[in-house]
């Protein structure tokens, strides 16, 4: 396997809309990528705009052989049961009802819960260094607790929270690249099982050839060792 491939929603309709989100999202992952660069894997991050074309994006990259692992990660528009699925999901959401690819297990299919702003705001301070005088947190939900809001209430918040700023209240187009520049990976994960889950699967991934190799080693000492 020599590349991963990550379509994400969101990233407006142009194509520089599209390359502020994926910069924010390649700093957002900037462990993950430099660990699969070291070990030769390629991590590639595709904005496309909106869900449903996300959606046929990714099924459409689906097949390209050993070679290449595609992952889709979506907003789940709603909060998700402890203990379903991520394609289940997205099968039973009204908006989608998007059926699960053949071949395709559930560990390729990742959930902003409920939207990429809840992970936004369980990312710490930063944003309070963002948005400067008058960022209040007041009317942000408590972070252990914001995969368990509706969307509706996260966006609220986050306006509520930034209207008086210098900056103006959030705006997804021109906020959200460069708050996932700023924003604590690490604090998001621990305070967001879906955004540990992501995650999780990206270090999997980009350790896989190292792993690999390693077995591969162990093998031909084995072998060396019995001849």
């Amino acid at each position: 396997m020599r590349r991963v491939e990550v379509y994400i929603e969101g990233g407006g309709t142009t194509s520089s809309q599209r390359a502020g989100l994926r910069a924010g999202f390649s700093e957002f992952i900037g462990s993950q990528r430099e660990e699969a660069r070291q070990n030769g894997i390629e991590i590639r991050l595709i904005c496309c705009g909106g869900r449903a074309e996300t959606y046929r994006r990714f099924v459409d990259a689906l097949g390209q052989g050993e070679d290449c692992v595609c992952l889709l990660l979506v907003d789940s528009e709603a909060p998700v049961p402890i203990g379903t699925s991520p394609w289940r999901h997205l099968e039973q959401s009204p908006g989608d009802k998007w059926s699960q690819p053949e071949g395709i297990g559930d560990e390729d299919c990742h959930l902003m819960v409920a939207c990429m702003e809840t992970w936004l705001l369980a990312g710490g301070d930063q944003l309070s260094r963002y948005y400067g005088r008058n960022f209040s947190s007041k009317s942000i939900p408590a972070a252990q607790g914001l995969e368990g809001q509706p969307k509706e209430t996260i966006i609220r918040s986050f306006v509520a929270t930034t209207r008086k700023t210098i900056k103006g209240e959030y705006d997804k187009g021109c906020h959200s690249a460069a708050l996932l520049t700023i924003v604590d990976p690490i604090q998001v994960r621990r305070n967001c099982r879906w955004c540990e889950r992501f995650l999780h699967r990206l270090e999997s991934l980009a350790c896989l050839k190292l792993r690999l190799s390693c077995a591969a080693s162990l093998r031909l000492r084995l072998l060396i060792i019995y001849y």
